[in-house]
């Protein structure tokens, strides 16, 4: 029996139920009063401690280069001035009403509010001032969703909300019901501290919309933030033909999708948008299922895309592949027990088994998953510790919700099981070795990587623990690590005669490298190097480029590592 965990380092509090109504200074009061004993520890903080790694101020942690410190230092008030310019005054008279109840500092609280948009749009200054030697490093981690919608017997939205304030977020999770002074009555699966609707919402007219994140070179300072637009649909929007207008019409910072849908009408779209162009996939009656990954799909879009990692793109890729198999796969027939399988599924298409990580519909970034029937309005939403995905569903009913009654049914369904028990307690403690190094507590997040070793061998988490080992200075253990990672996925491809190898074999190979150099083995370093430069599968050019033009890896290097967990975050 796998009882390594007797309680859980992060525990989930149930799910509030939030309702407000008013002005938007009153509902941002109101939200921070039914919410202000999780606040201090919540989604804000996790924003504004995260940032504040980034540039190097408190707490110490990630990031220690003074080059990357002196620009975030000049570009940061630019651009958080810029975007908070573009937050119009109602909703700055919402944050407000957050600050004056629960204590926090507006200017805190403003900084969350940005920080989806200016993140990306730093990484893009940065790419165009060419500071290749800093976008190495400063790659931060973004939104990574997935989305489906089929239109059968029944009509089901699923979304995955993926970022990673894992045990932030998703530990303190909000259903809020929103009653403005003007327009529609709207509620959003949101958290303590984010009183909007607009990342995953749905109004009393049954139009829904949840956003993804996308990857593109463009940016505009004049653009609003996406949620804010995805409130305006909420707050406007009776059926789909109206929200898409909305979106024509709405100017973006950075790039996203917004997945909507109609229960009224059973119709949904998808449309892609970057700050100079839309693009729009309809839900249609000869092909009555959308599925949606954080690539995009319409060529109005796709061609000023760019991804920072090749592991990246498989990972976009394969989910976005595997959720619109299994949803296909019922025919039209699928109920709320199969559509919440479907979100929290754990099967990697490349090795063709089950997997607690890497190319999984279910992320390691997962803090909320909910399955919608916006025809009926029921609500299937995740809730439990972290992960989520492998906890449980709960109903909600909608309707009862904007009634003002308590709306959850106590019907529940369950989320993704292993077939193994010990895969069950890996992907546990996967996560809270993540968790924990996002903290900067290293030395937890490799007790946790332990477990995961302990009950089956997983070369992606052999990877993290070899270089977080590689960061204590413990070269020799983390070469050994790296080393059997390697031999892992050699010996596994050759027995499936697979000819193609995976992205993280690539970034297993270049830290095995590292460790040589780190021991003074630069002739068996620069071996690893040649072979893996000669590699006609190796994909990323990143890795290429490194592995082409290596010089000897010094421990100096290793500050550099930002969050090796991440297939978002190239391997500088």
């Amino acid at each position: 029996m796998y009882t390594f965990l007797k309680t859980h380092p992060y525990p989930a509090v149930p799910t509030t139920i939030v309702r407000v109504k008013g002005s938007d200074y009153e509902m941002g009061r109101s939200h921070a009063e039914q919410t202000k004993a999780y606040l201090p520890n919540g989604m804000p903080k996790f924003y504004c401690d995260f940032w504040r790694r980034m540039i190097g101020q408190k707490p110490e942690g990630w990031l220690e280069s003074t080059a990357f410190r002196a620009i975030s230092k000049l570009i940061d008030p630019v651009l958080v001035r810029k975007l908070q310019t573009r937050v119009p005054d109602n909703i700055l008279d919402r944050i407000r009403g957050v600050a004056d109840v629960s204590g926090q500092r507006f200017e805190d609280l403003m900084l969350s509010l940005v920080l989806p948009d200016l993140l990306p749009i730093l990484e893009v200054y940065a790419s165009r001032l060419k500071l290749s030697a800093i976008i190495d490093v400063i790659e931060p981690p973004r939104f990574g969703c997935s989305s489906f919608v089929q239109s059968g017997e029944k009509f089901f939205y699923g979304r995955n909300l993926d970022f990673p304030g894992v045990a932030y977020w998703d530990r303190y999770p909000v259903i809020q019901v929103m009653e403005p002074v003007r327009g529609l009555r709207y509620l959003g699966f949101t958290t303590a501290g984010a009183p909007m609707a607009g990342i995953t919402g749905i109004n009393e007219a049954q139009v829904s919309v949840a956003l993804h994140q996308h990857y593109c070179s463009a940016v505009n300072l004049r653009g609003t933030l996406p949620f804010l637009i995805a409130e305006e649909i909420l707050g406007k929007a009776r059926n789909l033909d109206t929200a898409i207008e909305i979106l024509k019409g709405a100017r973006v910072a950075s790039s996203w999708a917004f997945i909507l849908t109609d229960g009224k009408t059973r119709d949904a779209a998808v449309v892609e948008i970057t700050p100079r162009t839309l693009g729009i996939r309809r839900l249609s009656s000869e092909d009555p299922v959308l599925t949606h990954s954080n690539f995009y799909q319409t060529e109005a879009c796709k061609v000023s895309e760019f991804a920072t990692t090749s592991r990246m793109n498989w990972d976009n890729y394969f989910r976005k592949e595997r959720l619109e198999t299994l949803v296909r796969s019922y025919q039209g027939k699928m109920d709320p027990s199969a559509g919440v399988k479907c979100l929290s599924d754990h099967f990697d298409p490349y090795w063709d088994e089950e997997k607690i990580v890497n190319r999984t519909v279910a992320q390691v970034y997962n803090i909320q998953s909910v399955l919608l029937d916006p025809v009926d309005m029921k609500a299937y939403f995740a809730e439990g510790d972290a992960p989520i995905q492998i906890r449980d569903y709960y109903e909600y009913d909608l309707g009862e919700l904007f009634a003002g009654r308590g709306g959850r049914t106590g019907a529940l369904l369950p989320g993704y099981r292993f077939a193994e028990e010990k895969k069950q307690a890996s992907k546990v403690a996967y996560i809270l070795s993540f968790i924990a190094a996002f903290d900067g507590k290293l030395d937890e997040a490799v007790k946790w990587l332990d477990e995961v070793l302990r009950a089956e061998f997983v070369p992606e988490a052999a990877l993290v623990a070899g270089v977080i080992r590689l960061k204590q200075a413990e070269y020799e253990a983390g070469r050994q690590l790296l080393e059997k990672a390697k031999l892992f996925i050699e010996e596994k491809a050759a027995a499936k005669k697979l000819a193609v190898f995976p992205p993280e074999y690539f970034e297993i190979v270049i830290f095995l490298a590292r460790a040589n150099d780190l021991l003074g083995r630069r002739e068996e370093a620069l071996t690893l190097y040649r072979q893996m430069a000669e590699r006609k599968d190796l994909e990323d050019a990143n890795i290429r480029n490194l592995a082409t033009k290596a010089g000897p890896y010094r421990a100096k290097h290793l500050s550099r590592i930002l969050m090796p967990y991440s297939s978002y975050i190239p391997f500088e």
